[in-house]
């Protein structure tokens, strides 16, 4: 709400809510901004180490072709999020 509209119509009371109603919104926009930001940052490296799974990278006596599977599933379902979240970001 732009209050230079209102300007004189509210009690200042009034003007103190809406004071602290902005700054309300303000710390909860930050706060979706850095958790978006975690958010991606996971993502990335979830890409990056799942990436560098391969049957190779691994004695063959503990693990098998299905464990590299699952980390290269990790790493697709995680670059799939985040080509879906910056494609949000740019609508």
């Amino acid at each position: 709400m732009d209050k230079d509209i209102y300007n004189g119509v509210f009690s200042p009371n009034t003007d103190r809510f809406l004071d602290r109603l902005d700054e309300r919104q303000r710390e909860h926009y930050q706060k979706k901004v850095i958790l978006i930001k975690k958010i991606k940052a996971y993502l990335e490296e979830e890409v990056r180490t799942n990436n560098e799974s391969t049957y190779d990278d691994y004695d063959s006596e503990v693990v098998d072709d299905s464990d590299v599977y699952l980390c290269r599933g990790r790493a697709e379902c995680a670059e799939g999020l985040l080509n879906q979240i910056k494609t949000w970001e740019n609508e």
